[in-house]
């Protein structure tokens, strides 16, 4: 059986992405594939799946092609693409800083950048750059905190931070050591924006990229689409970030480049080398299965010797 490659049937399927929660990015990237594949074929079946995928099939051919036998499956639509098995790639372990490189990497940011470092580091088991470049002021426990920290002999106190809408549209709570959540503090009473509760207004994006504010940002596109505006957003200030913090200060400060990605593998791996539990650091990183959290267990060399004590040679 074939299946007509129309416009009813790319609709059908970006809302059926959408209720499967990905990304507007992962949807805009599947979607355009599949406009490539429909300009020299209007069918798909198995002769035209081979031809598509070749002697060697791209990775988002066949992520598109799969997601084509889901939604099929799924609305009762009799037709299916047997695809081939995926040679198993070498898999490239993620970079992990020591707390010394990560401390050099922090110290070379301008204010209030560095404390924008330290949040992607410190909160939970590291931020994922979408979610601090998204973070808004409203996001901390500000009411209960600053309740418990008069009680506070040192005058500090942990808070709680909710992330919204993070990888996958997931929610998730982390903690925010109490450092963190003073300097967050300061920099709002720096700011000018308490309100007479002497809290944060809520709605304020606590860093800036490039332009004056969000409201700035949404006078530059028409994007009718609220996850298209998003996705827009946090391409256009990571952009910013990365030519005006990354490569202007930390790449020189350390002597080479990185991933800021690398500072959320370093928090994993620095967690599970103190001692807690893997179980704890998937829910803080938001991982929806604990196989992907394990690749932390792989790249830590404490964690390698620690399995090995006792054993001893032959």
């Amino acid at each position: 059986m074939d299946l007509e490659l129309t416009d009813e049937l790319l609709i059908n399927v970006w809302e059926y992405m959408g209720s499967r929660r990905l990304s507007y990015r992962t949807k805009r990237e599947y979607i355009n594939t599949l406009k490539k594949i429909r300009i020299n074929n209007k069918f798909l079946n198995r002769k035209i799946v081979r031809k598509i995928l070749g002697k060697n099939p791209s990775s988002i051919n066949k992520a598109v092609l799969s997601l084509i036998n889901n939604y099929c499956l799924d609305s009762e639509i009799p037709f299916y693409l047997r695809l081939p098995k995926s040679r198993l790639n070498r898999r490239s372990y993620p970079e992990i800083l020591s707390k010394e490189e990560i401390k050099i990497i922090t110290n070379s940011c301008p204010y209030p950048y560095n404390l924008m470092m330290r949040i992607i580091y410190s909160c939970g088991a590291g931020l994922r750059i979408s979610e601090a470049i998204t973070l808004t002021f409203g996001r901390f426990n500000w009411s209960i905190w600053i309740e418990r920290i008069k009680e506070s002999p040192n005058g500090r106190m942990d808070g709680i931070l909710r992330i919204k809408e993070g990888k996958g549209g997931k929610d998730r709570i982390v903690n925010v050591p109490g450092s963190i959540m003073n300097s967050v503090y300061e920099y709002a009473k720096r700011l000018g924006i308490l309100d007479e509760r002497r809290i944060p207004i809520s709605d304020i994006r606590i860093f800036k990229f490039g332009f004056q504010n969000y409201e700035d940002f949404l006078e530059r596109v028409k994007y009718s689409d609220r996850g298209k505006k998003r996705a827009e957003y946090i391409k256009v200030c990571y952009d910013w970030f990365k030519y005006h913090i990354l490569r202007k200060y930390c790449f020189n400060a350390l002597g080479r480049k990185f991933k800021i990605h690398s500072l959320r593998h370093s928090r994993a791996t620095h967690l599970l080398e103190q001692g807690v539990p893997l179980e704890k650091i998937q829910k803080l990183l938001g991982h929806s299965s604990i196989e992907t959290t394990m690749i932390y267990v792989q790249i830590s060399e404490k964690e390698t010797l620690r399995s090995m004590k006792g054993i001893k040679e032959i």
